[in-house]
């Protein structure tokens, strides 16, 4: 098993279009509370399901939790307390980028804007506007952590008289634990390329791309999350590639946030009935589901 495996465990919390930890079919801390704060911080935070003092309670010790302050305070000022808090976490993940053991630093000078960005970044100035040449170089670094997997192949006998055939392997990406060891990095990287340059074609490159996910990683809950960003922001028919790219994990996490729309229900079944399979969801019963839907709407 993997962090894809029990992406469905953590999105049973989501019922009738709001996500509640009581809702989940397994307690929410059942791998632990590192994996629980990996898969569900995202949608505690997007469905405003959760305050900032139940925030700071169950996650303020995982860096992660900044980015979801900045999240909640376009809505909601944060108070001296969570201010804080988020500049605990912004120091102390600054030293961890510059150590020696660090996987940052093979980030680190391929991407110098990027650095000086994270380096002096506070949760009180992060709506900004920044020059389009870091914006560059986000969606660059973006694109690199998706990027580095590579194809391998060998000959290999089949058979006693000596036919040979090719094994061809997909390795994993070099860079997947970044979403274990940098989550907070990489979401607000993404938080500002959502905001100043909403419809990059590079970030919906990336997404297309399926990363190795341990359990404790993020990337599950940031591949919904800017999925969602660019199914509420593209037209209708901008978003078919990409949608079409998506696995139904993902286009069934859309459809739970989209639950009382018809159009948007609709324009995500055609996604379903046109996939002939998948690896963790039956489309057929995934499109019989969201049938079910749309007649009740």
């Amino acid at each position: 098993m993997c962090g894809l495996c029990i992406e469905g465990i953590f999105l049973s919390g989501w019922e009738n279009g709001s996500f509640i930890l009581t809702n989940m079919r397994e307690v929410p801390d059942f791998m632990g509370e590192e994996v629980e704060a990996a898969h569900v911080v995202a949608e505690l935070v997007i469905t405003d399901m959760i305050s900032v003092e139940n925030l700071l309670s169950r996650y303020a010790k995982y860096p992660i939790v900044v980015w979801s302050l900045y999240y909640t305070a376009q809505k909601n000022p944060l108070d001296e307390e969570a201010i804080t808090i988020c500049a605990t976490h912004l120091r102390a993940q600054k030293v961890r980028r510059a150590m020696s053991n660090s996987s940052w630093l093979l980030l680190q000078d391929t991407f110098p804007l990027v650095t000086e960005f994270l380096d002096k970044m506070k949760i009180t100035d992060l709506n900004e506007r920044y020059d389009s040449s870091l914006l560059d170089e986000i969606e660059c670094c973006l694109l690199s952590i998706h990027a580095r997997g590579y194809y391998s192949w060998e000959i290999a006998s089949s058979t006693p008289d000596g036919g040979n055939f090719a094994i061809i392997e997909l390795h994993e990406s070099e860079k997947s634990e970044f979403f274990v060891d940098w989550p907070l990095e990489l979401f607000m990287l993404t938080e500002v390329l959502c905001r100043l340059r909403p419809t990059s074609w590079v970030l919906r490159l990336a997404l297309s791309v399926e990363l190795y996910a341990p359990f404790n990683s993020y990337y599950p809950a940031w591949r919904r999350y800017v999925a969602n960003h660019f199914f509420e922001i593209l037209d209708p028919l901008d978003f078919i590639p990409l949608g079409n790219s998506l696995p139904l994990m993902v286009i069934h996490a859309l459809a739970q946030r989209h639950i009382h729309n018809n159009v948007r229900i609709t324009q995500l079944l055609e996604f379903v009935e046109n996939r002939q399979s998948d690896e963790q969801i039956v489309p057929e019963q995934l499109a019989r589901e969201l049938r079910d839907t749309v007649k009740r709407l």
